[in-house]
């Protein structure tokens, strides 16, 4: 099988696909991405609309697909009896759930209309005026929210700043920042590199962002710190940052990322021993914690001086980081010390292959602390989307009550679910007919109760949910928040923060986690040599994303 032509096949649909993305927002389309079980779950057909969720469509177009699943199927089909559009780039599908079934997928789309590219899609009536300095730099994405018009324009170039104009009719625009609104007088705003902004466009100008919908006529604010309830996982403490020697020499090596420590090595060719000391500080002496890493067995390890057995107690997350008991922590700092034999892995035998292929040789990887306590660090100021992260890190006492950025409160690499709840009380006299409207939260999905009911989980917007089990004096609501994998795992040094693609790495894999290369892919010699400042290509500190609850959550009456 001839790897390097399937790569290029996957690359170029994947350009192809990104170019689809690229060009419907410099037409500024308003569209969204769906997934076919997304769509199966949730879609319908109402009143000549393709709706999933509280979203609806007036058209809908397949990108270069050769595989359809039957309930969307039946879904597109249903769309066209009612005067729907369907735009079909390339050619139709195929194959019907995996099987070849082309006549049957042509007979019930055969009103779709199938076109070479974007430039055929008919011109959608668009209600505002948008101009900028670059108009290839700035993207646009609107919406519609009862009366209100909704922008996001997003700045793709990491260089330069953009100013743009920004014109509605008999509207007022305002820039949404912090929770409040900023008039835009005359509509005209400038966006810094790599950055964004709101827009919300209204008839008349109001106070704030947060508005009581129709047929609510009171609203409780639910502003300040949180209960903590707890956590379905350990806490982490992430050590990448270590010193090194080989078996044949005593002197520690300077502090390096473990990254740097593989390729040094390899580019040593070195075969032997190798020790990886990391110093961390604590508080407290905390007891039941744990060493998580891959392939433990390989490792000697040691902590304060004290022998530990590397016997595997358990496992964090995923079967591969391996728990390894540790004996009480020390007040202040802490030594730790692993060690096993290193060999340089053998090449890949493609670029492709590198993705999946098994190779021979030691790969050194990061490895956790974990256990019940909360991670201090001192954020930094950047103007990426990220928050950026000192690396010194200081393990302390979780608190009792947290404000809602869990990721700079001590909780920096978690992941898992969290649980925050806060008391509120009610009169006798307020409806028990309510919503709860949830500024846009940090996680991946957030599960509601209320005094130990379960009211639903909200993974999209809006973030309303109706409430059940209200009564007169007081109340609890908890919010089980549940984050991602990516401040466990990285990228942590990108100094564009959460941005990358997909492709075009796998030359260099660390390229789009961790840089190591000049923005216009020049190699960077001995980088590990050269990180105080900041290069194109790595950002010693950590770029990591927010999780937890961002603004103030409401609960609306009836």
């Amino acid at each position: 099988y001839n790897y390097s032509c399937g790569y290029e096949r996957l690359k170029n649909f994947d350009w192809k696909f990104l170019n689809l993305l690229v060009n419907m927002m410099h037409r500024h389309y308003r569209f969204d991405l769906g997934d076919e079980e997304t769509i199966a779950d949730c879609g319908i057909v109402k009143d000549n609309n393709f709706v999933v969720g509280k979203m609806s469509y007036k058209a809908v177009v397949l990108p270069y697909m050769k595989v359809i699943s039957r309930p969307v199927l039946r879904l597109l089909h249903e769309f066209i009896e009612q005067g729907g559009k369907i735009f079909v780039l390339g050619s139709l599908p195929n194959l019907l759930d995996g099987v070849p079934a082309a006549d049957e997928i042509a007979t019930l789309l055969s009103a779709a209309e199938i076109i070479a590219d974007t430039n055929s899609l008919p011109d959608f009536a668009l209600d505002r005026k948008f101009t900028a300095d670059d108009p290839s730099a700035l993207l646009i994405s609107q919406r519609q929210d009862g009366a209100e018009k909704l922008f996001f324009i997003f700045n793709t170039d990491h260089q330069n700043q953009h100013e743009f104009e920004l014109k509605v009719e008999n509207m007022e625009l305002f820039e949404q920042r912090n929770n409040r609104l900023h008039p835009l007088p005359d509509g005209i705003g400038v966006i810094p590199e790599g950055g964004s902004m709101r827009v919300i466009a209204r008839t008349v100008q109001r106070a704030a962002p947060n508005i009581i919908p129709k047929g609510y006529c009171r609203m409780l604010e639910l502003p300040g710190k949180w209960r903590f309830d707890g956590r379905s996982n350990d806490n982490t403490l992430l050590l990448e940052f270590a010193r090194f020697r080989c078996i044949d020499t005593n002197n520690w090596s300077p502090l390096y990322p473990i990254l740097a420590i593989q390729q040094i090595l390899t580019e040593q060719n070195y075969h032997g021993m190798v020790e990886l000391k990391y110093d961390f500080f604590s508080t407290e002496a905390f007891e039941n914690t744990y060493l998580a890493l891959e392939e433990a067995s390989t490792f000697t390890i040691q902590l304060n001086g004290e022998s530990v057995s590397n016997k595997v107690t358990g496992f964090h997350l995923a079967r591969d980081f391996q728990k390894i008991a540790l004996p009480a922590l020390r007040s202040g700092l802490n030594e730790l010390i692993i060690c096993r034999e290193f060999s340089p892995l053998t090449k890949p035998t493609t670029d492709l292959a590198s993705l999946y292929e098994k190779l021979i040789g030691c790969e050194l990887e990061n490895c956790y602390i974990t256990g019940n306590f909360a991670v201090q660090n001192r954020t930094e100021f950047t103007l990426t989307n990220c928050l950026r992260i000192n690396p010194a890190s200081v393990l302390i006492r979780e608190a009792v009550e947290v404000n809602g950025n869990l990721t700079e409160n001590g909780y920096p690499f978690y992941a898992g679910k969290v649980r925050l709840s806060k008391e509120f009380v009610l009169p006798k006299d307020i409806s028990r007919k309510a919503l709860l409207k949830l500024p846009c939260p940090d996680a991946a999905a957030v599960s509601v109760e209320l005094n130990g009911k379960n009211q639903g989980v909200l993974a999209w917007h809006p973030y309303e949910l109706e409430l059940d089990g209200l009564k007169p004096g007081k109340n609890v609501i908890t919010l089980e928040l549940s984050s991602t994998l990516r401040n466990f795992i990285g990228p942590f040094h990108r100094p564009q923060g959460e941005y990358g693609y997909c492709f075009d790495g796998y030359s260099c894999p660390n390229l789009n986690w961790v840089g190591i290369r000049e923005a216009d892919g020049t190699p960077i010699e001995k980088w590990y040599d050269h990180r105080d400042v900041d290069s194109s290509g790595w950002c010693e500190s950590y770029l990591q994303v927010r999780f937890g609850i961002t603004g103030t959550p409401m609960i609306l009456f009836q």
